[in-house]
């Protein structure tokens, strides 16, 4: 982006110093076309998203801006691939981690999302927002979200914004397995830090606007209806009503 615009200034400069001779109308002309392309250049516009290979690869870029523009399900294109309880051998979707940019949900619905990843930490259909980073008007339905700890359907450890999302079904359990972490003890940190829609609120972190309904929530400390727990983040206007 930044070398179409050092060009574009080069080509300005460049037809700026020999105007002096020529008509003050095709000076007017060239500094319009250059602030056009500038302004092309600076904003091209979020990245859209359609369909479930379309939002694995978010992954590819994460301080870009993305606008979901249609409903994500189990007959969306590329579902068994990526989201389903097929995809990646049975661990279901990968989360997108360290996610810096802008994610507008735009209204829809992204349902049955499954994700089975008992040995990972930081898992959601976000394992990670970082500071700056923001998820907006985002709906969940029917998830299947499991992990060992900062454990949620949407994020797992939050250091960004998310506002006016929901997560209205579903299941969200963070878990210790014997088998799978057999020199675990009792203080460690398994099966914990789990919420709805957000394993654990970080420090930055804030979540406003948000509710969930209809959501059972599994782990074995440190879990909540919304947020598992609150580690130096805030939350305002949120409204939880979870699941047995």
């Amino acid at each position: 982006m930044f070398d179409n615009i050092i060009k574009s200034l080069a080509v300005c400069r460049s037809s700026l110093s020999s105007i002096v001779e020529r008509p003050a109308t095709l000076a007017i002309a060239v500094a319009a076309a250059f602030l056009f392309q500038l302004a092309g250049a600076v904003y091209a516009g979020p990245i859209t998203i359609s369909n479930w290979e379309e939002l694995h690869n978010v992954r590819d870029n994460l301080d870009a801006n993305y606008v979901l523009t249609a409903n994500l399900d189990e007959h969306t294109e590329e579902y068994h691939t990526y989201a389903s309880e097929t995809a990646n051998e049975g661990a279901g979707w990968d989360p997108i981690g360290w996610f810096g940019g802008h994610f507008d949900g735009a209204g829809h619905t992204i349902s049955g999302l499954f994700i089975n990843r008992p040995e990972e930490d930081g898992v959601g259909l976000f394992g990670s927002l970082s500071e700056g980073g923001s998820i907006s008007d985002l709906v969940l339905e029917d998830v299947n979200v499991t992990g060992r700890k900062q454990v949620g359907a949407l994020v797992g450890w939050c250091g960004g914004l998310v506002i006016d999302c929901e997560v209205i079904s579903g299941s969200v359990t963070a878990v210790w397995d014997e088998d799978l972490d057999p020199d675990r003890e009792e203080t460690e940190d398994s099966g914990v830090d789990c919420g709805g829609m957000i394993g654990v609120v970080g420090f930055n972190g804030e979540v406003v606007n948000c509710q969930i309904a209809g959501v059972t929530v599994v782990g074995e400390r440190l879990i909540g209806g919304l947020a598992g727990w609150i580690d130096g983040g805030l939350m305002s206007g949120c409204v939880a009503s979870i699941g047995s």
